[in-house]
């Protein structure tokens, strides 16, 4: 019965059995074929037959030299993944470092913006208070308009004292002309109905 194995598990066995080259897609695993080829040289020597032995020698050099080669290919793609891995770490951050001066550049615009508005708020309520302001007559016209005022103002005051001792003088005349009638009736001796008209 197959055990089944977690996610973690398994990438573990695959990552072990392709550094250890176990597992190939064609053909018999290099360690395989390596330790047979071994087996088979000792043997050769064991057995006395140079001419196998000397076979088995250059197949078994060139096992080697072609699993140096492979182990040569791996550490170089390592290094080559480690470096990269190193690159990206290093664009990793300047995107971070960038993200957090772009978070920081948008808080100072934010605040910018707030002030602008404020300052343009500010604005249009001066420009409101000017107009305002421009629909009112000058301070010189008013000032002058209050004082042609005044001078009405003192003209009449004026001309109405001028009309009340003219009709104080008046009735002082008619009082006067009345009493000049009525004395000049009675030294006349018209009677009183008489002297008044």
């Amino acid at each position: 019965m197959a055990t089944t194995l977690s996610p973690a598990d398994e990438e573990a066995v695959i990552r072990n059995r392709l550094l250890a080259q176990i597992t190939v897609s064609k053909g018999e695993p290099p360690m395989r074929k390596l330790c047979s080829l071994y087996v088979l040289f000792s043997r050769a020597i064991e057995q006395g037959d140079k001419g196998k032995a000397s076979e088995y020698h250059r197949a078994l050099l060139q096992e080697i030299a072609g699993f140096e080669f492979q182990a040569r290919k791996t550490a170089a793609v390592c290094e080559a993944n480690r470096r990269e891995q190193q690159q990206y770490e290093r664009k990793q951050a300047q995107l971070e470092s960038a993200i957090e001066q772009a978070q920081r550049d948008i808080g100072a615009k934010k605040e910018e913006l707030e002030e602008a508005r404020k300052v343009r708020q500010q604005n249009e309520e001066f420009e409101a208070l000017r107009r305002v302001c421009m629909e009112q007559p000058r301070r010189s016209a008013t000032r002058a308009e209050i004082e042609k005022v005044e001078q009405e103002i003192a003209s009449i005051q004026a001309d109405i004292v001028r009309a009340n001792q003219a009709k104080e003088l008046r009735k002082k005349q008619f009082a006067l002309l009345m009493h000049v009638i009525n004395e000049t009736g009675e030294s006349e001796g018209l009677p009183p109905a008489l002297q008044m008209e």
